[in-house]
């Protein structure tokens, strides 16, 4: 099953006493466990839009944890989602409004019955609920309401990739299970009796997210210079994050007063390193520094250190600085790993 991953919004209004209407997509980006997306609209006209309502349908594959707005939305269940409306009153030209939408995603069943020649295929959301910050749970109930005895009847959930399963409960049934990019489990039954009820619990605890962010240096003519890899692991204990800085010098030649440099929060603290930095403080943030002599031609400099603090360090780029080599182009890569 393809996730839908964005936000369709509508845009309807009285522009020049004439109704308006405009559609477009705002994409939904994953940000650790969370999902986020900006929904930005703005009156290219040289009119006001009057009477403005905008419409954003959030597909039911995700619930809604927060919007960031000042005007109040309204909610109404849709197909297979939910739409949320905002009542922008009058947008003069040149005005801008953005919405900022916090989601996280559901769990979806899709329940398939056969019955003699005929597949009846249904699907269904179902929200994850947090207990505790490390446990949540999600709790799937299918009813036969149909007056009959069911029979061949399969129930496939998708327990989205953020989460991984602790423990489920199912009244004499075991799954069928498949790790993918989500994972799949699968309920069978060759009979299910009318009015019964199929009830499965799940448990769940946040999967840990290793970050890769790598930088390509690269001189305007293509030439490479190096390739600078940073990965965050998080640790078991609360707050630590084990951090690997490699460089490797991918020129013909050695590379000379190479400074590496990464940012600390004021909420995370240095605890130790294989190689000793320097660091100074600059606009509350404390900088780890390390200066390298020479580095050799195709040499790889690796450092490990350990953070102590919250999640703001995903964000941090590493910087770096080569003597000789002031002008550079940087493609960067940023990746996540489960």
């Amino acid at each position: 099953m393809r996730l839908k991953s964005e936000i369709i919004s509508t845009v309807t209004a009285k522009r020049g006493g004439k109704d308006f209407e405009l559609s477009f997509k705002t994409s939904i980006e994953r940000e650790n466990s969370e999902f986020l997306a900006e929904v930005y609209f703005e009156n290219t006209y040289e009119t006001d839009l009057k009477d403005t309502i905008l419409t954003c349908y959030v597909p039911a594959s995700y619930s809604i944890e927060k919007i960031d707005s000042q005007i109040r939305p309204k909610k109404e269940p849709s197909l297979e989602g939910m739409d949320v409306s905002f009542d922008l009153k009058k947008l003069s030209p040149k005005e801008k409004i953005y919405f900022n939408f916090t989601l996280k995603r559901n769990i979806s069943r899709t329940v398939i019955i056969s019955q003699g020649k005929e597949i009846l295929i249904v699907r269904t959301y179902f929200p994850i609920i947090p207990e505790t910050t490390k446990r949540y749970k999600s709790n799937l109930i299918f009813f036969n309401s149909t007056g009959k005895r069911m029979e061949n009847v399969i129930l496939e959930d998708v327990i989205p990739l953020e989460f991984s399963v602790v423990e489920f409960s199912a009244k004499n049934l075991h799954p069928y299970a498949r790790e993918g990019e989500d994972t799949i489990l699968k309920w069978v039954t060759s009979k299910f009796e009318k009015d019964d009820k199929w009830e499965i619990t799940y448990i769940l605890e946040p999967r840990k997210i290793t970050r890769i962010i790598e930088k390509q240096l690269q001189l305007k003519d293509g030439r490479n210079i190096g390739r600078l890899t940073k990965i965050i692991e998080p640790q078991d204990e609360k707050g630590q994050f084990i951090v690997n800085i490699e460089f490797q010098n991918t020129t013909h030649s050695d590379l000379e007063d190479v400074k590496i440099e990464d940012k600390i929060f004021p909420s995370q603290k240095l605890a130790g390193a294989t190689i000793e930095p320097e660091i100074s403080t600059k606009e509350n943030m404390s900088h780890i520094i390390w200066n390298f002599t020479k580095i050799l031609e195709n040499q790889s400099i690796e450092i490990y250190y350990l953070i102590e603090g919250k999640k703001e360090l995903y964000k941090e780029i590493p910087e770096i600085e080569i003597k000789d080599y002031k002008s550079y182009g940087v493609r960067r890569v940023s990746t996540e790993q489960y």
